[in-house]
């Protein structure tokens, strides 16, 4: 099997504790969420592996600051990763520039750092534009 856009299930909010994942990432004051408040993610079940994009900072049309969750068999790694969007005036496609601004890997993780790029690259790349209408999307990684 391989990553998949999905939308999360009430019974996976539950089972993976989503809702105390955003909180831990947003902050302890951050608004409570439930199943309805998440779009989805891309999960790769046969893996046990799952990015969640989470929240963003700066110009949205520009270059802003994506957080994401990427949940590697019960380790919660947050990734932050600095969004250009470089499509200019083109209406049908667009090319997103990422570079990775934070990826810290806790104590005891015993996979291999230059792994968890490649599998964040995948995971990233079939995300995706995730709900844009725009037909032709491409991804530059600077990582």
């Amino acid at each position: 099997m391989s990553f998949a856009n999905e939308r999360i299930f009430p019974e996976d909010f539950h089972k993976y504790d989503i809702g105390g994942i955003i909180k831990k990432i947003k902050g302890i004051n951050s608004i409570p969420y439930t199943e309805e408040d998440i779009l989805g993610w891309t999960i790769d079940r046969s893996r046990n592996i799952f990015l969640m994009y989470v929240t963003y900072s700066g110009q949205f049309d520009g270059r802003h600051v994506e957080t994401y969750v990427l949940w590697w068999e019960g380790t919660v790694i947050e990734v932050e990763l600095e969004t250009m969007d470089d499509s200019r005036s083109d209406r049908n496609s667009t090319h997103i520039i990422l570079e990775l601004r934070s990826l810290v890997l806790p104590d005891g993780f015993a996979v291999e750092r230059q792994h968890v790029l490649d599998v964040l690259k995948e995971a990233r790349t079939c995300r995706g534009s995730y709900g844009s209408q725009k037909k032709n999307y491409t991804i530059e990684f600077k990582f």
